[in-house]
């Protein structure tokens, strides 16, 4: 009743299809064809009928296109700002770090930026740095604290030792290899101060002695004969 009630209301659909009915197509065709001139029509009543709602969600959809441009330039300038930030800090760092060969060992370390100072503690032995020289002075400094990760290797590139600064004093767990890559010693410090475990490796890997500090002092200490 509806398809009729459109095809009344738009008489040259009517004719048009009974002419193309009768000469060409079959009448699943035609069936077809007046099905998609109906939901046409329709669509065509309903945007009318929801023409606000269009309005307005044209309206929305431009206000949301205009927030995810913002967000967009937001975001790049994030990007831009970050990306900034990190090649300033590779640069920083790479002016702190030092690599120098004495002595058949090649050093690899970071030292404290330019300009920032520290307050030396009394009986702590700070390590900073000169000119291919690390030296090691008590309750002072003259020079580049080293800061940071530090490691020294052999001439054959194995690692010789590795550990820690902070502010020029040991800090964590050092270690040390022999020339063919067996761990020889292992101590743990705690600003400028051995404290924790310590384990010292025989050249075949057995433990000679093992125990711990605090500040300085060995609390235990078990050597192998005692085991």
């Amino acid at each position: 009743m509806k398809i009729m009630a459109v095809l009344n209301e738009q008489p040259f659909l009517f004719y048009g299809f009974l002419f193309i009915s009768s000469s060409i197509f079959t009448f699943q065709t035609i069936f077809i064809i007046i099905a998609q001139e109906f939901f046409w029509l329709l669509n065509i009543q309903y945007s009318k009928i929801i023409g606000e709602k269009i309005k307005t969600a044209t309206l929305l959809n431009y206000k949301i296109k205009k927030m995810y441009t913002r967000s967009t330039l937001i975001i790049l300038s994030l990007i831009i700002s970050s990306r900034a930030f990190t090649q300033q800090k590779l640069e920083t760092t790479a002016l702190n770090r030092i690599t120098f060969v004495k002595n058949d060992t090649v050093y690899r370390f970071f030292i404290l930026k330019p300009g920032k100072k520290v307050n030396a503690k009394p009986g702590l032995n700070y390590y900073w740095f000169k000119p291919d020289t690390i030296l090691i002075t008590n309750s002072g400094y003259d020079g580049r604290l080293l800061n940071g990760e530090y490691k020294t290797f052999y001439p054959n590139k194995n690692i010789k030792e590795y550990g820690m600064f902070d502010e020029g004093l040991k800090t964590g767990e050092w270690k040390t290899w022999s020339a063919d890559g067996k761990l020889l010693q292992i101590y743990n410090w705690k600003k400028g101060h051995l404290d924790g475990k310590f384990i010292i490796y025989s050249i075949d890997g057995k433990i000679n002695q093992q125990g711990n500090y605090i500040k300085d002092s060995i609390s235990v200490r078990k050597d192998k004969e005692n085991k």
